[in-house]
Order: C-alpha cells, then sequence, then structure tokens
C-alpha cells in the first residue's frame, strides 16, 4: 500500500511540470533518476517522455524508439524483466523498419536484449541475440572496434 501511495505522490508532483517540458527534457530526467538509482520516478519520467513523444511524432518514429530503449533498460534494472524485453522488442521493431536491419543500432538493441534474456537464464535466446548483434558490428564497424569486443565477451 506505501508503495502505491509513493507513485500516486510521485505522479501528482511531476504531472504539472512535466506538461510544459519535452520528450528530451523527461527522457533526461528519467536518466537521471536511473543514474541515482530511483528507478521508480526514472519509469515515471520515461513514460511520461513516451506520451509525449508519441503525441508529437507517433508510434513508429525513430525518436519513439529511442525512449523504448532506455524505458527497457529502466525496466531491466528494475529487475521488471517482462515490460524491459516488451520494451526492447518494440524498440527493435521501430529501428529495424526505419533504420534497416544492420544499422548499429539496431545491434545495440539486439545487444541488449541478449542480456536480458541471459540474466533470466534463456542462454538458447541470449546467443542467437548475440550472433546477430555481432554480425551487424562487425560488418558496421570492423572486427577491431570496442564494440565488437563486448559482444564477443558476452
Amino acid at each position: 500500500m506505501c508503495w502505491a501511495f509513493a507513485i500516486i505522490t510521485i505522479v501528482a508532483l511531476i504531472v504539472p511540470t512535466a506538461i510544459s517540458q519535452t520528450w528530451r527534457e523527461l527522457l533526461e530526467k528519467a536518466e537521471a533518476y536511473s543514474e541515482m538509482s530511483k528507478r521508480d520516478s526514472a519509469v515515471v519520467f520515461g513514460r511520461l517522455a513516451l506520451d509525449k513523444v508519441i503525441a508529437e511524432r507517433g508510434e513508429s518514429d525513430t525518436a519513439t524508439a529511442t525512449v523504448l530503449f532506455n524505458m527497457g533498460r529502466y525496466f531491466r534494472s528494475a529487475s521488471n524483466f517482462v515490460q524491459a524485453e516488451s520494451a526492447f522488442v518494440k524498440s527493435l521493431r521501430i529501428r529495424t523498419m526505419r533504420l534497416g536491419n544492420e544499422h548499429t543500432e539496431v545491434a545495440v538493441n539486439m545487444y541488449l536484449l541478449g542480456r536480458l534474456c541471459f540474466s533470466q537464464g534463456r542462454y538458447a535466446e541470449a546467443k542467437a541475440w548475440y550472433e546477430k548483434s555481432l554480425t551487424i558490428r562487425e560488418k558496421e564497424l570492423g572486427q577491431n572496434h570496442l564494440l565488437v569486443g563486448v559482444t564477443l565477451n558476452s
């Protein structure tokens, strides 16, 4: 019960000021809260940013994909794996549709989906995501790039 009251209080304090902020400003606040390990506040600001970016740019814009990607990170850090996966998959669909199958931002989504699956013991799925990410990163960045090494170590 206390947790629900805390969320309602946070929303009551945030919403009036959030109305005048851009989706980028809201996302920056979400990121700041995430860095302070204030996951509930990060999610609240992330959802406000998502609502605003969808209203301004639509559900299939790359900006929407960016907000969804960050929401996936916030949910993952809060161990809310179902919502994290949903956000990452939606972001991946948008990025693939808008940027193509071999864009480095698509590879980042795949890599984090791999990490998410791995953290849940879904090793075969994690491996598949890592391999897809690695293929894109090697092609787009070269075999000696740091991110290729990061992916190989996963």
